[in-house]
């Protein structure tokens, strides 16, 4: 009997659905505090309001917003999961034109 099939396949497949974004999130270049910041965390809002920061758009996702502050405000976002700068994850995600 071949086992191959039925457990390597589905393997291979999950771990390739998994790996593009860990890897477009691991490579995203170093924060700048003059660009808009996507902050991902338990309570986004507070945290960036504990930092210093504003929020920016008028939608709120459950775990994260977008926002903006003054110099070292990417610093004090402490207890955020995951701060990046939000024109990378922007030009990540718009088609390009060409």
């Amino acid at each position: 009997m071949n086992v191959f099939g039925p457990i390597v396949i589905p393997l291979l497949l999950t771990a390739t659905a998994v790996a593009g974004p860990v890897s477009a999130v691991a490579l995203a270049p170093p924060v700048d505090d003059a660009a808009p910041l996507l902050v991902v965390g338990p309570d986004a809002e507070a945290l960036v309001r504990q930092a210093g920061g504003d929020l920016i758009g008028p939608e709120r996702a459950p775990l994260a917003v977008i926002a903006q502050g003054e110099s070292g405000f990417a610093q004090r976002l402490d207890g955020a999961w995951l701060v990046i700068d939000a024109r990378w994850l922007l030009a990540l995600c718009t088609p390009s034109k060409g």
